[in-house]
């Protein structure tokens, strides 16, 4: 049986700094589900913009990325209370079926021509409202009084990430008004 006081001084070597760290990150992601959410819906979305390009939008995975970072910082700082239990793998699964149902249905509006008489206007309305509807099967992840808890606890990185996300919106603003923009600087 090794000596203990042998363990205990290769435990505190620096070397192992870094899986103390690992394991402290990992404690905190059991107590705070939101860590993990946003850490799955970041992974997500980011395999979202592989398999769909059309997709791919900076500011919904820098958003769920930075409230993920947030959220890990405020824990590691903080002595909390441990919160419920995180994502359930019925949530996770229904969350990636959402998740595949919406990328086939922008992958298949990407195909279609719809003979409307401003298709240019509908298709850059479906991509914007696509590339950020890719958020929305987030809030299956975890129960409503999870997400009531997590928005009361964590508002400010809430409104943090909020701004991260809208912070090119009037860009989309602006593509997706352009064209009765130009028709009306043409007139």
């Amino acid at each position: 049986m090794p000596n203990p006081s042998i363990l205990a001084n290769v435990s505190h070597a620096p070397g192992w700094a870094f899986f103390r760290s690992v394991n402290q990150v990992i404690l905190r992601l059991r107590q705070e589900p939101g860590i993990a959410v946003f850490a799955l819906s970041f992974a997500v979305i980011c395999l979202d913009y592989v398999v769909a390009p059309g997709l791919n939008a900076v500011t919904p995975a820098f958003a769920c990325g930075f409230l993920a970072v947030l959220l890990l910082r405020q824990s590691l700082q903080s002595a909390s209370a441990p919160s419920p239990a995180g994502p359930t793998w019925r949530r996770a699964l229904l969350f990636l079926l959402l998740h595949s149902a919406l990328v086939a249905g922008f992958l298949v509006m990407q195909g279609v021509n719809t003979p409307i008489g401003n298709a240019a206007f509908n298709r850059t309305v479906i991509s914007t409202l696509a590339r950020y509807l890719v958020l929305l099967p987030t809030v299956v992840l975890l129960p409503l009084v999870a997400w009531r808890r997590f928005a009361r606890l964590h508002r400010a990185e809430l409104i943090a990430a909020s701004i991260a996300l809208l912070s090119f919106f009037p860009h989309r603003i602006f593509l997706m008004a352009w064209p009765w923009y130009s028709q009306a600087l043409g007139h």
